[in-house]
């Protein structure tokens, strides 16, 4: 790096660094969204976030949680609006009845499309179904979801007269 080029800092070198921080998002007067971070970096050339053990919440226009979510690591790009989530990932939709694991996960913003890497398992518990798969695609506008690459998985039933589960 040539320390006379402030341009070549501003590529490795964080804006912002915040420690154990809380950010809250305000739409129409009340909270929408929540982000706590262990550790929480801002570049301001490539225009993006990094974090360190972080959590999420959403809620609904009328306040109800939607989405709680958790990752080890975590990137924002904050220009084409894309977050790429990395270790030990947690996501719960409540609105949709759906949880899920994996090591890997890319959020598009824009197109509100949730992917995993092709090869990389994700487990998906939707109900009384629990399934591992790859390739793994979901929408944020219509609520389905799909895996391209092979799926294994159980689905718990209740026998409806004595209330056992089969």
């Amino acid at each position: 790096m040539r320390y006379d080029n402030l341009s070549d800092a501003d590529d490795t070198v964080p804006e912002f660094e915040f420690s154990n921080v809380n950010f809250y998002r305000y739409k129409g007067g009340s909270h929408n969204a929540v982000l706590k971070a262990l550790i929480l970096e801002q570049y301001r050339k490539a225009k993006s976030s990094y974090g360190k053990d972080v959590q999420f919440s959403t809620w609904t226009e009328d306040g109800s949680l939607d989405t709680t979510g958790s990752c080890a690591l975590l990137g924002i790009d904050t220009q084409s609006e894309v977050y790429v989530f990395y270790n030990d990932i947690q996501i719960e939709s409540f609105s949709n009845d759906i949880k899920i694991e994996a090591q890997e996960l890319h959020w598009n913003g824009k197109s509100e499309q949730l992917t995993s890497n092709e090869l990389e398992p994700v487990i998906l518990k939707k109900g009384d179904t629990v399934m591992t798969g790859t390739g793994f695609s979901a929408s944020g506008i219509s609520g389905s979801f799909a895996f391209r690459g092979e799926v294994q998985g159980t689905i718990e039933t209740k026998d409806s007269d004595e209330g056992k589960t089969e």
